[in-house]
């Protein structure tokens, strides 16, 4: 008995130690999604209240020429940094008609693989968005009606699909390691259940 339990302890503690891993790394996913959702919100924000000046500042016959650069520049920021929350709150419409007949393991696989090319084109998106972000940086271009620099807004688009990449790279952990079963409850030994018996009427 005792060699048994010392052989399934290393076991054990590899399970805990991957519980803690993806624990931690839930935590971080959190934490970097809470920055981003409510830099989103600030970016609204500021949409809603353009669109509404402008419109106002035209029925006074006043025209501001760059309101749709700052939009589209917010605009981006709302899309992009709110794409790792959608993914970790599964805010998304899912399509399954066909594949909620299959079985469970069947559709583990392909959610395994849907998450796999999710993951890759987040990471490929992210990587050329820093690179472009780079290139505008080294050239020192700036927008065209404004005359402002805009590559921090390109970083914040790649660092909004690098947390979207980090939060599908939590659901496939979640998927290969599944999170274990909660112990069943189970009855004392030694503790009866007390049955009343029925007394027959005389």
């Amino acid at each position: 008995m005792a060699a048994h339990s010392a052989a399934m302890a290393p076991g054990i503690r590899g399970r805990r130690r991957s519980e803690v891993e993806v624990k931690y790394l839930d935590k971080t996913i959190i934490i970097l999604n809470g920055v981003l959702i409510l830099l989103a919100g600030v970016a609204l924000l500021a949409v809603m209240g353009l669109s509404v000046a402008n419109i106002v500042l035209r029925m006074m016959g006043v025209r501001f020429g760059g309101v749709y650069e700052l939009v589209g520049f917010a605009g981006a920021i709302v899309i992009a940094a709110a794409l790792g929350q959608t993914q970790y709150k599964k805010d998304h419409v899912p399509v399954d008609i066909i594949t909620r007949r299959f079985p469970p393991a069947v559709n583990r696989g392909i959610d395994l693989l849907k998450y796999i090319l999710k993951m890759v084109f987040a990471v490929v998106v992210a990587w050329k968005m820093t690179a472009y972000g780079l290139h505008v940086a080294d050239t020192g271009e700036v927008s065209e009606t404004l005359k402002i620099i805009h590559y921090p807004f390109i970083f914040v688009v790649a660092g909004g699909f690098a947390v979207l990449a980090c939060t599908v790279l939590l659901d496939i952990v979640r998927t290969l390691v599944p999170e274990p079963a909660s112990p069943a409850v189970t009855q004392p030994v030694g503790q009866e259940q007390m049955v009343e018996e029925e007394v027959p009427l005389p």
